[in-house]
């Protein structure tokens, strides 16, 4: 066998390095790998670089958690197997009230079992008078469900 880091031969206990140098040259890499781009809950692009980061604040990472237990696992299966659908004037009409009401898209998405890509369709798309009139009328302001035990 030879290490993984420089291709030199293991002698007798070593396993994957040949040397402490080329462990940490190792760890030292692993720790500089960039991290995600984007929050695991809602989708919005993250301030820190650091591979450790997944969520871009407490709430989302409560939040995550939270429905994670509760649907064993389902959020990640549904945001892998939706595919892009036909945006009816309802799905406008919703989009933009939970959007209106603070909602992040990845939530949005969620709820309405939808595509990312079709939250984005349906915010650019514009709303009747009348259907503005009714989002302020009935506003309420969206707040995370907090984490339960």
């Amino acid at each position: 066998m030879n290490c993984i880091v420089c291709g030199a031969e293991l002698h007798g206990n070593q396993r994957m390095y040949c040397s402490k140098a080329c462990q940490s040259r190792a760890m030292y890499a692993k720790r500089r790998t960039p991290g995600r781009e984007y929050c695991k809950y809602c989708d919005a692009k993250l301030e820190s670089k650091s591979a450790k980061r997944m969520f871009c604040g407490d709430p989302c990472k409560q939040n995550y958690y939270y429905w994670e237990r509760r649907m064993k696992g389902c959020i990640k299966v549904l945001r892998e197997v939706i595919e892009p659908r036909e945006i009816t004037p309802t799905t406008v009409y919703l989009v933009h009230k939970y959007a209106a009401e603070g909602m992040p898209a990845g939530v949005i998405a969620h709820t309405l079992e939808r595509c990312m890509e079709d939250v984005g369709k349906a915010l650019e798309q514009p709303i009747a008078a009348a259907q503005s009139a009714l989002i302020q009328e009935y506003f309420v302001r969206y707040k995370p469900r907090k984490a339960t035990e």
